[in-house]
């Protein structure tokens, strides 16, 4: 899935400004991916809308091949929501902390779209719930991810796990996904190993007519071998 990080980042003329920081570490790629972002306009992440201020971002550690998101206060005690995302992709690779955002109407926070880590060609798409998620799409005008767990009910690692997603169109109608692992390459199809093709019997350019008459020749010329011996005698 193809996204546009630059798409709709400016709502009737204010800037929406989003700074993503890294923070330091000794490894030179984290494996949580914890960023640090600072907001300068309310906005939503699924389940919950928060203010203007500066929020930590880091992945969950969970079973399966799903990604899942934790949003926490800067000082990390704090925990917002736990989301889920679907692997997202782009040609280019960031060199920082890229993120996207939805559409919306004026005076209603924008929800938040992807989330690119530097250096990394797979991001996140978050995950909304269905109600908010038609929500979105029919203002921006675009299908959004979706589950069917209510945002109202608090969001379980083991839903974010289980729970199918489904693509929500701004007319309301679903499409099941296939979902795939982050991070995953992209492979060549499998070569089936060629096999030889069948030897096939060389056509018959001779006929047995000149064997036949060559057989005559020797048969002739022994027959007269053999009269020559009987004169002599």
């Amino acid at each position: 899935m193809f996204r546009s990080i630059a798409r709709g980042m400016v709502i009737a003329g204010i800037a929406l400004v989003v700074v993503g920081l890294l923070v330091p570490s000794a490894n030179a790629q984290r494996y949580d991916k914890k960023t640090t972002i600072t907001v300068n306009q309310p906005f939503q992440i699924p389940g919950v809308a928060l203010p203007a201020g500066t929020y930590v971002m880091k992945l969950v550690d969970v079973a399966g091949t799903r990604t899942i998101v934790r949003f926490m206060n800067s000082e990390e005690n704090t925990v917002y929501a736990t989301v889920l995302g679907i692997p997202d992709y782009k040609l280019d690779t960031p060199e920082n902390s890229e993120f996207s955002f939805y559409e919306s109407t004026p005076g209603i926070p924008r929800a938040l779209r992807s989330w690119f880590y530097p250096g990394d060609n797979y991001g996140v798409e978050f995950v909304y719930p269905k109600a908010k998620a038609l929500e979105i799409a029919k203002v921006a005008e675009e299908p959004v991810m979706a589950i069917e767990t209510p945002a109202e009910t608090e969001w379980t690692e083991q839903a974010l796990i289980e729970e199918p997603v489904v693509t929500v169109k701004p007319s309301g109608e679903e499409v099941a996904i296939v979902e795939t692992p982050a991070e995953t390459p992209l492979v060549a199809a499998p070569i089936e190993p060629e096999t030889a093709p069948p030897v096939e019997a060389l056509p018959k350019t001779a006929t047995p007519f000149a064997l036949v008459g060559l057989l005559g020749l020797l048969a002739g010329g022994m027959a007269t071998g053999l009269r020559s011996i009987r004169k002599r005698n």
